[in-house]
Formats: C-alpha cells, structure tokens, sequence
C-alpha cells in the first residue's frame, strides 16, 4: 500500500494562499470548512443535534486554530479532515465535512444518517483509525477481512461497521435496527443498545471522558 499524507497549519496558510495543487483535493464542502473553521462544525452539529457532540464542540472558539489533514491510500480518493486539539482534555479530533456524493446503505439508521448528512466522519485519536468511520469505508462484517466471520453466516452479512475502536472491534447496525459490537479477540458479534452507544459516544467517547458513575 502506498500512504500519501499532506498537513496544513491553516492559522499560516490562510485560504487565499493555497497552492492550486492543494485547492484542486479540496471538495466545496472542504473549502467551506476551511474558510470558516471551528464555526463551521459548530453550526454541522446544531443540523445535525446531537446535544453530546454540541457540547463536545462548543468547547472550540470559532476561529480554534485547525490542522488540515489530506490523506490518501492507493488509487482512493483523498480524505480531507479538520484537526482541532482540545487542551482541557489533551485530545486531538480531527472531523471530516459531509461528503454528499457518498451513497449510504439503504439500512443505516436515521440517527447515523443525520450525522452522515452534515458530516463525513470524526476521528477521536489521529493516530489511527478511531472513531465514525468516514462513509466510504462503511461495510459489512462479513465484507471485513475478519477470519472468523463467515462461521457467523446471515447475521455478518446483515451487520455494517460504522465505528471503530482503533483496537480491531467495531460498532455496527443491523439491517433490523440492532446494534452489535464486534469483537475481534473473542471472534464475536455481541448485541448491544444502539442509541445508549452513540448517547455515550458523544457525550464522552469523543474526548475520553470518564462517565460519572
């Protein structure tokens, strides 16, 4: 595989001054973002209205400064993400614009599809594969190059990875609805709440939060 990688510090590089070659990896969507920073992922998770991820990026001013990621594998298309570090927390979050071209499943739930709709991704930890997935790499189990899962025949076909714990498990939605976490150590799909798992993922997962007991 071949891993291209392109980082921009936006506070010295404002968007008038972007080299065309980079301007031409940046969607409508992407340029909007950079213009505007903080204030335009602000006003996505007002559409979007999830309380939890509000208040995760209500911490931001709307001028937070913004790393701008580019990142590209193989023949793939480039992955544009906006990074913004959270100093109370120590964490670094990067969050995608809402790629429109993009065709969800026709099961996604209409929470994910909402966010899906305003945006195209969020990565809790940048240095790896953590967090909502962007849209193009949703799949099903049993498309996923897991060992075990084809001995879980129908439900693996049926289950859509959508997050990712960085660690090899993932959180899917069945096509009924459901919610399944899959865990690669014990080589299991194991139900869980759907909405208990976005309510807590947004409210604390995004910048690790400890839930009070």
């Amino acid at each position: 595989m071949i891993t291209r990688k392109i980082e921009i510090l936006s506070w010295d590089v404002p968007f008038e001054r972007l080299p065309a070659d980079i301007l031409a990896l940046l969607s409508n969507q992407d340029q909007e973002a950079y213009r505007n920073g903080g204030k335009y992922f602000k006003e996505a998770a007002l559409q979007i209205g999830e309380s939890g991820l509000c208040e995760v990026l209500n911490c931001l001013d709307d001028n937070h400064p913004t790393r701008v990621y580019l990142d590209k594998d193989d023949d793939s298309p480039w992955l544009s993400w906006f990074g913004f570090t959270f100093f109370a927390e120590r964490r670094h979050v990067c969050f995608r614009p809402a790629q429109q071209f993009v065709q969800l499943p026709p099961s996604t739930p209409d929470r994910l599809r909402r966010f899906y709709a305003h945006l195209g991704g969020l990565n809790d930890e940048r240095g790896g594969d953590n967090g909502i997935l962007p849209p193009e790499r949703i799949r099903r189990v049993s498309d996923s190059d897991h060992h075990f899962v084809d001995d879980l025949g129908e439900l693996a076909s049926e289950c859509w990875m959508f997050h990712s714990f960085g660690n090899g498990d993932y959180t899917c939605w069945h096509e009924s609805g459901r919610g399944f976490l899959l865990n690669h150590e014990e080589e299991s799909l194991d139900e869980l709440i759907l909405d208990e798992f976005l309510d807590d993922y947004f409210r604390f997962g995004i910048l690790n939060i400890d839930r009070p007991e």
